[in-house]
C-alpha cells in the first residue's frame, strides 16, 4: 500500500520481494539526518526557529495528507521517523506499523483493519495518541496528535508529555496537559500556539479533522504576520487592488477563505479559553436530608448514577465511587483539592409530599467559584432521570460534550417500574457494604428486581458482581457460582452492550472459569473502550496481565486504576500485588504497607503483605501479618492457610499441622478451597499432597489458580510434571 504512494514527502519504495526466506524492500537512498538527530537528545535537545518548524511541519502535513487520502494511517510519527535531506527536502519514514482503512462503500461504513495483531499497543510513548493507548481504532486524527507532539518538540525543545518511564509517559498522555508552548518559547505567534494545542487535544473530535486542514492552517501561518500573545489577531486580506495578476473573483474568494480561517481560529481559541479546560471532576456523596436513615440508599443511588453517567463524557476524568465515599472531607472545595480535580459536584436529597427534591451544585475547585446549581424534583422512583438531568446540565456548564446517545443512555438507565428501581437501589446499597451478609441481601434484592422486570440490564450486571465477589472471597464454591456470574454478565451484555462493568465481569469469568485468556482480554479491552474511567476494569485487566507474566503492562493498568480511584483499598493493594508478581519485593512491601494504612481492616492486604515479606526473607514479620489477618477474619480459611504455610517454612511444623487439622474441620461446615490445603502442604515439603490439592482446586475451578506461574509459594513445585500439567490445563499463557 505504501509503495503505491508517490509523494515528495514520503520515502519512495521502488520494489519489494524475498530471497532466501528474507523479505526486503528497495527504497530511495537518502542523505542527511533525522529530525530527532537535528533536535538532539536529552538535555542537549535544541528547539528550531518557529518559521523553520512550520516549514518542516508543512511538509510532514502534506505527506500525511497524501497517505490519508489513500487510507493509510502511520501510527508511529515521531522525530526519528522524519528525515531532513541534505538538499532541504523532508521525508516521512517507516510506515511499518501503519493501518490500512478499508472503505466498504456498499455498506456505507469505514472499517479499520490493523496489519499488526489486534489489541496490541503499538506506537512510541510520548507521541502515541490517547485513543491508541486505550486500544481504540486509530484514524488520521491519531497521526495529527502525533504531529502535534513533534511540532511541540520542534518549537520548544521539550517533550509534550514527559515521565521517567514509558508507563508514566502514557499516563501523562492520557491525563495531563502539556505545558503551554508559549511559556517555553515566548517568541512564537499566538496562532502557532493555538494550532499546536489543538493538535494535542485528548478528544479526537477537538483536533484538526484532516491533515489537509492542518496543512492549510500551516500555510496561512507561514505567510501571515504573527498574532500577538494577548489574543489580538493581525491579518492581511488579499484584495483585487493588491493582486493585479489575479482575477477579481479569485482574489475575493481567497480573501473570504483567509477571513473564514481567522474566524474559525478565533472561535476555537475563545471556546478553549472560556471552557477553563475542566477535565477532571469528583461527584461527592450526596447528603441524605430526608431525616430517615432508611433513605440513605436514595442519596447513594443518585451519586453512583452521576458517577457512572459523567464518566462516559469524552475527555472528562471522573473519580470513582469508592474513593469519594472514602473521603472524610465535607467541604467541597477542600475535597476537590485533596482529590486533585478541577471541579466537584455535590448535593443533597430531601423528601417532599410528591416525591423527592435534589439540590445540586457544581464548584470550580481552584477559585472556589460557583459554576452551576439548581433544585430538581421528581418521584422517588425517578432518581435516575434526575441524575441524567443533573449530568447533562453539569456537562453543559463545563462546556463538555454530552452526545445524544449519552443523554439517552442516562435517561434509559433505570427500569420504568417504580418498585423495581427502588429495589435496585437498595440492592446496590447492600452490595457496596462488602460483607458476606450484605452480599446475600444484595443477591435477594437483585433477584426481586428481575422478577418484576427480567430485561433490566443493570440488575443482571449487579447479579454478576455479587457472584464474582462471593466466589473471590470463598463464600461459595467457584464451580457453583462462577457459571452464574458468566450467565448473568452475558445476559446484561445482551440487553445493554454499552455496560462496561458487565463486559468486565464476563471477561473475569472467561479466564478464571473458562480459562479463555484471549476472550477475556478482548472483553476487558471492550470494557475499557466503553468507559476509560472504569477503574475496576483497569484493575481486573491488570490481574490478567500479571497472571500472563506481562508485568509492565499490568503495572500500567493498575496505576491507571489508582489514578481514577486513588482511595480504593483493593486497587491500592493490587498496585503492590502487581509488583510482587513481577518479583519486586521492595516495591511490593512498600505499596502493600500503604494499602494496609489506607484500609487497616483488610485481611487480604495483610495476607499479600505477608507473602511479600516472606519472599524478602522477613519470616517473623510475615507470620505477624498472617496472624493479624486471622484476627481480622476469624473462621476464614485463607489467613489460616497462609499462617500454616509460613509456620512450616520456619520449622514450626506442629503449628502447620494444627493449621491443616483446623482447615479440615472448617471444610465440614463451609467451602474450603484446595488451594488452602496445598499452601500448608507445600510449606511442609509434601509435594505430592500439595499437587493432589492443586488438582482438586482445578476441578473446583478455583479462580486463584490463574496465578500459578507468578505466585512464589508454588516455586518448589515448578519442575514437577504434574504441576506443569495443571498449568497447561488452565491454558495459562507462557512467560514472554
Amino acid at each position: 500500500a505504501v509503495a503505491a504512494l508517490s509523494h515528495p514527502n514520503i520515502l519512495d519504495i521502488h520494489d519489494v520481494g524475498s530471497a532466501g526466506g528474507v523479505s526486503f524492500a528497495v527504497t530511495e537512498l537518502l542523505e542527511g539526518q533525522t529530525l530527532g538527530e537535528r533536535l538532539g537528545h536529552g538535555p542537549l535537545r535544541s528547539p528550531l526557529p518557529w518559521r523553520k518548524a512550520v516549514e518542516i511541519g508543512l511538509s510532514v502535513a502534506d505527506g500525511l495528507g497524501a497517505a490519508h487520502a489513500h487510507g493509510i494511517v502511520h501510527r508511529d510519527l515521531k522525530p526519528s521517523n522524519i528525515f531532513l535531506t541534505s538538499d532541504g527536502r523532508v521525508k516521512i519514514l517507516d510506515f511499518g506499523i501503519a493501518t490500512l482503512e478499508v472503505r466498504d462503500t456498499d455498506a456505507g461504513v469505514d472499517d479499520v483493519m490493523a496489519i499488526t495483531e489486534t489489541g496490541t499497543l503499538v506506537g512510541t510513548a510520548g507521541y502515541i495518541s490517547p485513543e491508541q493507548i486505550r486500544r481504540k481504532p486509530a484514524d488520521q486524527r491519531s497521526d495529527i496528535f502525533s504531529f502535534g507532539c513533534v511540532l511541540y518538540e520542534m518549537v520548544t525543545g521539550k517533550r509534550s508529555f514527559a515521565g521517567e518511564t514509558a508507563p508514566e509517559v502514557l499516563v501523562a498522555t492520557l491525563h495531563k496537559e502539556p505545558q503551554d508552548p508559549a511559556d517555553l518559547a515566548p517568541g512564537i505567534p499566538e496562532d502557532l500556539r493555538l494550532l499546536v494545542l489543538r493538535c494535542l487535544e485528548k478528544d479526537p473530535g477537538q483536533r484538526f479533522q484532516t491533515a489537509r486542514d492542518l496543512s492549510f492552517a500551516l500555510k496561512l501561518m507561514g505567510t501571515a504576520p504573527p498574532a500577538a500573545r494577548s489574543g489580538a489577531v493581525k491579518t492581511t486580506l488579499v484584495t483585487p487592488s493588491l493582486a493585479p495578476k489575479v482575477g477579481r473573483r479569485t482574489a475575493l474568494i481567497a480573501a473570504c477563505v483567509v477571513a473564514a480561517a481567522v474566524l474559525v481560529a478565533l472561535a476555537w481559541a475563545y471556546s478553549s479559553r472560556s471552557s477553563g479546560r475542566i477535565e477532571s471532576l469528583a461527584v461527592l456523596p450526596f447528603d441524605n436530608d430526608t431525616g430517615r436513615t432508611e433513605d440513605e440508599y436514595l442519596a447513594e443511588g443518585i451519586t453512583e448514577d452521576l458517577i457512572n453517567g459523567l464518566s462516559r463524557v469524552p475527555g472528562l476524568r471522573v473519580i470513582a465511587r469508592r474513593t469519594v465515599f472514602s473521603l472524610d472531607e465535607k467541604d467541597p472545595a477542600k475535597a476537590g483539592q485533596r482529590l486533585g480535580v478541577q471541579a466537584v459536584l455535590s448535593g443533597r436529597v430531601q423528601r417532599r409530599e410528591s416525591g423527592i427534591s435534589v439540590q445540586a451544585e457544581l464548584i470550580d475547585v481552584q477559585h472556589g467559584a460557583h459554576i452551576w446549581g439548581d433544585r430538581l424534583s421528581g418521584p422517588s422512583s425517578g432518581t435516575s432521570a434526575l441524575a441524567a438531568e443533573i449530568a447533562e446540565r453539569s456537562s453543559r456548564s463545563l462546556n463538555l460534550p454530552l452526545s445524544g446517545a449519552d443523554k439517552k443512555r442516562l435517561a434509559d438507565r433505570s427500569t420504568h417500574d417504580a418498585e423495581a428501581w427502588d429495589l435496585y437501589l437498595r440492592a446496590r446499597y447492600h452490595w457496596n457494604k462488602r460483607t458476606e451478609e450484605s452480599y446475600e441481601k444484595s443477591l435477594a434484592l437483585f433477584q426481586k428486581v428481575l422478577q418484576r422486570d427480567p430485561k433490566e440490564a443493570l440488575a443482571w450486571a449487579g447479579l454478576a458482581d455479587v457472584y464474582n465477589l462471593q466466589a473471590f472471597y470463598g463464600f461459595r464454591p467457584p464451580r457453583e457460582i462462577l457459571p452464574q456470574q458468566r450467565a448473568a454478565a452475558l445476559r446484561a451484555v445482551e440487553l445493554d452492550p454499552t455496560l462496561s462493568g458487565a463486559h468486565a465481569a464476563l471477561a473475569d469469568a472467561k479466564y478464571e472459569f473458562d480459562w479463555d485468556w484471549k476472550g477475556a482480554e478482548e472483553g476487558f479491552l471492550t470494557a475499557i473502550a466503553l468507559n476509560p474511567n472504569d477503574a475496576v476494569a483497569h484493575q481486573w485487566y491488570s490481574n490478567l496481565l500479571s497472571a500472563s507474566s506481562r508485568f509492565e503492562e499490568s503495572l500500567r493498568e493498575i496505576r491507571l486504576a489508582r489514578q481514577l480511584d486513588p482511595l480504593n483499598g483493593p486497587i491500592n493493594m493490587d498496585v503492590g500485588l502487581a509488583s510482587y508478581f513481577a518479583g519486586d519485593d521492595v516495591e511490593a512491601v512498600k505499596r502493600l504497607k500503604e494499602a494496609a494504612e489506607l484500609e487497616p481492616a483488610s485481611p487480604l492486604t495483610r495476607i499479600f503483605l505477608g507473602f511479600s515479606q516472606l519472599r524478602a526473607g522477613r519470616s517473623d514479620e510475615a507470620i505477624s501479618e498472617f496472624a493479624r489477618a486471622m484476627k481480622l477474619e476469624e473462621g476464614q480459611p485463607d489467613p489460616l492457610a497462609a499462617w500454616g504455610h509460613a509456620s512450616a517454612l520456619v520449622g514450626r511444623r506442629a503449628e502447620a499441622e494444627d493449621a491443616l487439622r483446623r482447615l479440615k474441620a472448617m471444610s465440614k461446615e463451609r467451602f474450603v478451597s484446595g488451594v488452602a490445603f496445598a499452601l500448608v502442604e507445600v510449606g511442609l515439603g509434601h509435594k505430592e499432597k500439595a499437587l493432589d490439592w492443586l488438582e482438586k482446586a482445578a476441578d473446583e475451578r478455583e479462580g486463584r489458580l490463574v496465578f500459578l506461574r507468578v505466585f512464589s509459594p508454588w516455586d518448589p513445585l515448578r519442575a514437577e510434571p504434574r504441576f506443569r500439567a495443571i498449568v497447561r490445563r488452565l491454558n495459562i499463557p507462557p512467560a514472554v
